[in-house]
């Protein structure tokens, strides 16, 4: 779907930030996007901070180092730009204010939808009850709103895996775990703990982020069971995700790439704006949230993948729901008179 023509030849400014707490999924869907925007002729350039400089550029986007301590701010009035879109939990709508001053059109990626915002478009890709109108006091009457699973960003792998129809039977013989760029709670953990109680040949192929900071003992418990193979960072995640027949993660970013190749899932609660989008997909049977992570024990994570290795129809019907929901979607977005969707 085609909503961003209005970047069209424009020199962008991407603001993102990432952290171990927080993890990479700002600046990874940042990354989505710039894709998008590239291949319609805007200029990219990122401001983020050194944690995250060597992934944006070694996928080919110009960076402006922000040294910790220093605000977005004292960068942007030295940089040109026409557009300036912010992926920032901590920033509102009187930050905004300010940065309309270098001259810069503004676009938020949120999905917190807790704060006011100065904005002329807004995204959120998430899916709520009511995700239509969350926005609605919360963003100028003039801002133009991009919202659902409909709008999410992929990068160019998982659009094109997307169109591809796998069948799954629900059979469950390979599993993928990925808890993201950092996995603060160590849930990968929780989860070879979980295996070592579920009987079966099965195949299990563990992603660890570039922030993962329990990489060591990831390694010992991989080397405890042959099921397992770890994998430190990976380019081929797509491909990843459409050989595996289930998948194991947090309730990030990383939902939507699940979704879009229907992959079954289950989901661990890892922050507290995952907790009403996962609740809202495992109501709608698009996965299985088992909860709050300092709630879920290894105990319940054997439990649940031992009952999926027997419910076949049950794996099957969630690939199907999980991918339905990837066509929802609203937009008021309408340039030039016209609506673009």
């Amino acid at each position: 779907m085609d909503i961003f023509n209005f970047f069209s030849g424009k020199k962008v400014l991407i603001w993102a930030d990432a952290s171990v707490s927080i993890g990479l999924g700002h600046v990874m869907r940042c990354l989505a996007l710039a894709r998008m925007l590239e291949e319609k002729g805007a200029k990219v350039t990122f401001l983020c901070r050194e944690i995250s400089q060597a992934i944006v550029e070694d996928n080919g986007f110009t960076v402006v180092l922000v040294p910790h301590g220093e605000d977005v701010l004292e960068k942007l009035v030295v940089l040109e730009g026409d557009w300036l879109v912010v992926d920032d939990y901590s920033i509102d709508a009187m930050w905004e204010r300010l940065a309309r001053t270098t001259g810069n059109q503004i676009m938020v990626i949120d999905d917190l939808a807790n704060r006011l915002h100065d904005c002329d478009v807004l995204l959120d890709q998430n899916l709520y009850d009511g995700f239509e109108k969350r926005y609605d006091h919360l963003v100028p009457a003039a801002c133009k709103k991009i919202l659902g699973p409909r709008f999410s960003l992929l990068r160019p792998e998982f659009q094109f895996f997307a169109q591809q129809q796998r069948s799954r039977d629900g059979s469950v013989r390979k599993i993928l775990v990925s808890f993201g760029g950092s996995d603060p709670t160590n849930e990968t953990a929780k989860i070879l703990y979980a295996l070592k109680h579920v009987q079966s040949d099965l195949n299990v192929q563990v992603v660890a982020g570039a922030l993962n900071p329990n990489l060591t003992e990831l390694m010992e418990l991989a080397d405890q069971d042959n099921r397992v193979q770890l994998r430190a960072m990976v380019n081929n995640m797509a491909e990843l995700m459409v050989e595996a027949d289930l998948a194991m993660g947090a309730g990030g970013s990383t939902t939507w790439e699940r979704c879009s190749v229907g992959l079954p899932s289950i989901t661990i609660v890892v922050a507290d704006n995952q907790r009403e989008l996962m609740g809202t997909l495992d109501r709608l049977g698009a996965l299985w949230n088992l909860g709050e992570s300092q709630d879920v024990t290894a105990e319940q994570i054997a439990e649940k993948i031992r009952f999926l290795l027997e419910s076949h129809e049950e794996v099957a019907r969630v690939a199907v729901r999980a991918k339905s929901v990837m066509a929802i979607g609203y937009t008021n977005l309408k340039i030039e008179g016209r609506f673009l969707c």
